[in-house]
């Protein structure tokens, strides 16, 4: 399973929209569609929940959302998308995982319209939504933009471990100059639920 960006060579923004493409075949052939047609960007794509195919991805210019559309049956057909609104436009990739019991988590940086810069532009949060039976559940900010970096949060990456704790790291870049450019702040959440118990690998 594939999903890239398309845009034009002469004004490569804003993009012109999201193809998904799949192989049947182990990579030998593959069949394209348009996922999505429009000012859209920064995809992810999980296959965590097989025979299920999640895209989430951001909206630019007016459709400034955060989006989601899935697929029942690895990739055949597809859902009509869902859109989170005020999620705010392109603040880095987000990330799809699983956890044991199969429970899909998004977590992506949003605009967070509690707190704003002088400017009265609103400031960034790592939020986390899970979805459970096919429908996503109210999200929570997990951690807030650090104050007086003047960046937004972006490019998120999570895992579950054994214990089944969400782990997350995001990225907030600092002002040019700065060294280092970026800092880079984890987070953790106890989902609850069984624990993955280790399995001891058998001797050669």
């Amino acid at each position: 399973h594939a999903v890239w960006v398309i845009a034009s060579l002469a004004e490569p923004f804003p993009p012109l929209g999201l193809r998904y493409a799949r192989s049947t075949d182990g990579g030998l052939t593959w069949q394209a569609m348009t996922l999505a047609e429009g000012p859209y960007d920064e995809p992810a794509i999980s296959t965590c929940a097989s025979p299920q195919v999640h895209v989430v991805w951001s909206g630019t210019e007016d459709d400034r959302y955060k989006f989601h559309r899935w697929s029942d049956d690895n990739g055949a057909t597809w859902q009509e998308p869902w859109f989170l609104e005020g999620g705010g436009g392109l603040l880095g990739i987000p990330d799809l995982v699983c956890d044991q019991v199969g429970t899909l988590h998004w977590l992506t940086a949003i605009d967070d319209f509690s707190i704003s810069y002088e400017s009265g532009l609103p400031r960034s949060a790592l939020y986390h939504l899970s979805l459970l039976n096919g429908a996503w559940t109210p999200g929570e900010v997990v951690l807030r933009e650090v104050q007086g970096a003047g960046t937004n949060m972006r490019n998120v990456c999570a895992d579950v471990n054994l214990r089944n704790q969400l782990l997350t790291v995001v990225a907030q870049p600092l002002p040019l100059g700065s060294s280092p450019n970026f800092e880079v702040f984890f987070t953790s959440k106890d989902l609850g639920g069984p624990e993955l118990q280790p399995i001891a690998l058998q001797e050669p």
